[in-house]
């Protein structure tokens, strides 16, 4: 593979599901198929010859999922777990933020502050931290994340819900190295991935549409992007609105 092959004319594009894998295909004058793993958010790309057809694009994706999921598994940890404590910088709600350390009299915690003149978004204080170990830094930091997406995440509900007619049961949070949400349509369940904190909120709300349109349809089909149009028209547009 070579990077010329990603910057050569586009003829045609689409977004498809496989093995619950969101993917992009980009059709080109090539003469085999490539794929490639974005390193910053695990997103998914192929380049195919012109005409390819689904099947044998579904083909290639099922001999290489044990390879593709290794390698997203690592991007989706490296990028959840650490939080780039070394580079002082994390992604929140699809912005860059500096890290800083703080110290004062009280419990070790987490604070925001807001700044939208600069290069950055802001700072996200760790204040208190020289006291704690690395595991409980990163249980500290994960613990106010995890709370900002749950605020987050059952507005958004609320919202769907009305407009999909559609009770959701429970809604929660869990580190998912190869998916942004799933769902047990039958019980009305939702969880979504950890992960979503560190992008755009109109991104975080297409996961939830797209979780709450499996309970009407189970699989990938048209019936399901049908399903996602009259939810969402634009869901298109927003499933790649991840970060600034």
């Amino acid at each position: 593979m070579t990077r010329s092959t990603f910057k050569r004319k586009i003829y045609n594009s689409e977004i498809i599901d496989l093995e619950g894998l969101s993917i992009q295909i980009d059709y080109k004058k090539i003469n085999r198929i490539y794929l490639k793993i974005n390193a910053r958010d695990a997103s998914l790309k192929i380049c195919a010859p012109l005409k390819t057809n689904s099947q044998i694009i579904h083909n290639f994706v099922n001999k290489k999922l044990l390879w593709i999921e290794q390698n997203r598994q690592k991007i989706l940890h490296k990028n959840l777990s650490n939080f780039n404590f070394q580079a002082k910088i994390i992604r929140y709600l699809g912005k860059t933020y500096r890290i800083e350390l703080k110290s004062d009299h009280t419990k070790p915690r987490v604070e925001i502050d807001f700044n939208q003149d600069e290069e950055v978004a802001g700072s996200i204080f760790l204040i208190n931290f020289e006291k704690c170990d690395e595991l409980n830094k990163n249980k500290i930091l994960e613990k106010f994340l995890r709370d900002k997406l749950s605020e987050i995440a059952f507005q958004l509900l609320e919202k769907w819900q009305k407009i999909a007619q559609v009770k959701v049961e429970f809604l929660g949070i869990k580190k998912m190295h190869t998916r942004y949400g799933s769902c047990n349509p039958r019980h009305k369940r939702i969880w979504l991935s950890l992960s979503l904190i560190h992008y755009k909120i109109e991104f975080i709300e297409y996961v939830i549409v797209h979780e709450i349109a499996h309970f009407f349809v189970q699989n990938h089909g048209q019936k399901f992007y049908a399903k996602m149009d009259e939810l969402m028209p634009n869901w298109r547009s927003l499933k790649n609105l991840k970060v600034d």
